[in-house]
Formats: C-alpha cells, structure tokens, sequence
C-alpha cells in the first residue's frame, strides 16, 4: 500500500476479536473497531482540555477580525454572568451527554514500532501492531440548516484527524497558523462569519451557544494536553447517529478489566486496508506467526505479518 502509515497498538486477544467480528460485519470483510466514548478514555481531561484550547483560539480570530463584542463567542460565558464559567461548561457538557452528542474515537500512532506503545497499549509488548494507510474522510453535512433557530446538523459520518498537543502557543514559533487554528476559522467562518456580518438573528444568545457547542463537538475531541505528545496520536472519530425518533440501536457497552461499563460504537475498516500486523517485542514470536496464518487462511486474509525490532527483556 502506498502512503503513509498509522498504526494501532492492541492486545492479542482484542486483535482475535477484531478477525471474528468480520463476519458480524455488514459486508462480511470489514473489521468491527470499537470507538469509545470519550469521556472513558485514559486521559481523565480529554475533551475538556480541549473547550480551553478552543476559546483561546476563538479570541484571536474574533480579534483579528474585529467581531463586535456582543458578538463574540470567546467570552460568551463571562458576558452572561447568571452563572459562573465552571457552571456554563458543566451545562455545556451535561447538555452534550444528554442529547448523545458526544464524540466516539479510536486511536491510532504514527510511531510503527515503539516502546512505550508497546508497553502501554500493547499488552506490555505481548500484543501486537497493526498498520493501515492513513484512513481521512471530511466531515460533511456540518451547517446551519435554520441560523434564525440555531439549529445546527452535525453529520454522524466518520472523520481522521490529527491530534493537536497544546504547548504554549497558538501560533507556531515561526509566527504562522497552526493547523488547528486554521481548522477551527475554517469551521468558525461556515458556522458563524457570516451571520455576525448579516447581523439579522433574532436569537443571538441561543445562535452563539449552539455555535460553541458544534465548534466544541467537533475540534475538541483531538485536542490534548502536551503530556500526551509522545504518542503521536491521530484518531478515527465517530458520532452517534440517530433519527428523528431518538434511535441509539448504535449504542453498545462493554465492561473492561476495572469492572467499569464502557459505552462504544461500532466502526467498520474494510479488511484490506490493514497492510501489515507486527507482533510485539515479548510475543511468543513462532507460535503467534503460526497461529496468525492459521487466521489468515480462514478467513482468506492477505496482510503480511512482521516482527518487532524492538529489543527488550524484563528483569
């Protein structure tokens, strides 16, 4: 396969599951990944961390474009002072969990053979590596479909983006845009930019809410502290769809090795999109190349299998 790579780091058991669940696929050749909600994912301020980097980014391209200060999004929270900021966000989020707004991802690393990856998402290197082109699709269908109303359409279509690690600036040390600010004017001037230069909505309180809250659905689900910059992550988001009826038949759980109930979706990866699997540094090399093939052949797989290069021993 041509292109560059990503590459998601599991267990082999998870790995197992993921070459059974391609005959509870709709096509019948499509690996079933789990995409989690985002509120149990390992970062305890992933998705939060983000509403911060967002406003940071908001004010400045509000500045830049001298939106009048009525107008701006950035202080909405500070303008209306019948709650606090934490009270606004806790709203915010409440608001999001309530309507099953929230994003879903599956994680992927650039890094193709790495230690802690292995250590940390790999079953301690006893798991296994599996390789894909880099798997983007737009976002589509993300517009006002009534600005009066604030009624905003976020499609359920899946998107791979990026993952952003903030450090200390917004803008990069050459004084350019980053691709995060410039991702979010982008989806800022679809939303909003051109309303604020009309000027005629009725509503300006329930418009700018809804507008953070779409800007918040989006952007900030690959939005992550610096701590988290060595894994170089980029993700596969998804949103749960639902009809006019409320529909959550997308909606599955499972229960991890904590005990915890995990909310996820399903995301469907054609079966030959994965290029190659690598089996970890502390792998029973032989045995899991047989066992491998022995899948392979089942299920008329042609991925090829590849060892780690990563020399480690425990002590």
């Amino acid at each position: 396969m041509i292109g560059n790579r990503i590459y998601h780091y599991t267990t082999m058991e998870a790995f197992y599951h993921l070459i059974e669940s391609i005959t509870e696929s709709k096509d019948k050749n499509s690996f079933v990944f789990r995409a989690t909600n985002l509120f149990f994912m390992n970062d305890p301020q992933e998705f939060l961390y983000g509403q911060k980097v967002l406003m940071e980014i908001l004010e400045r391209i509000e500045r830049d474009k001298n939106v009048p200060d009525d107008k701006c999004l950035y202080d909405f929270f500070v303008r209306h002072k019948e709650k606090s900021i934490e009270q606004w966000n806790r709203t915010l989020l409440d608001s999001i969990e309530e309507q099953n707004e929230i994003p879903y991802a599956i994680a992927f690393s650039h890094h193709k053979d790495s230690l802690p990856m292995w250590l940390n998402y790999g079953n301690q290197g006893k798991g296994v590596c599996l390789a894909f082109p880099e798997y983007r699709a737009n976002i589509t269908g993300l517009g006002l479909s009534n600005p009066g109303k604030a009624d905003i359409e976020i499609d359920g279509s899946m998107s791979t983006k990026e993952v952003f690690y903030q450090s200390n600036s917004i803008i990069n040390q050459n004084n350019k845009k980053t691709w995060l600010y410039k991702d979010i004017e982008n989806l800022y001037n679809k939303l909003y930019w051109g309303i604020v230069q009309k000027g005629n909505v009725n509503d300006w309180f329930s418009l700018q809410y809804a507008v953070i809250k779409a800007l918040i659905i989006v952007e900030c689900p690959c939005i992550k502290s610096i701590e988290y910059e060595g894994e170089n992550e980029c993700r596969i988001i998804r949103r749960l769809h639902q009809d006019y009826k409320g529909d959550m038949s997308e909606l599955h759980f499972r229960c991890n090795n904590k005990g915890n109930i995990i909310p996820y979706v399903n995301v469907e990866i054609p079966v030959n999109m994965l290029d190659y699997v690598r089996i970890g540094p502390m792998a029973d090399t032989e045995l899991s190349k047989n066992t491998i093939n022995m899948m392979k052949k089942k299920f008329g797989l042609t991925f090829d299998i590849k060892e780690s290069k990563v020399r480690y021993r425990i002590l």
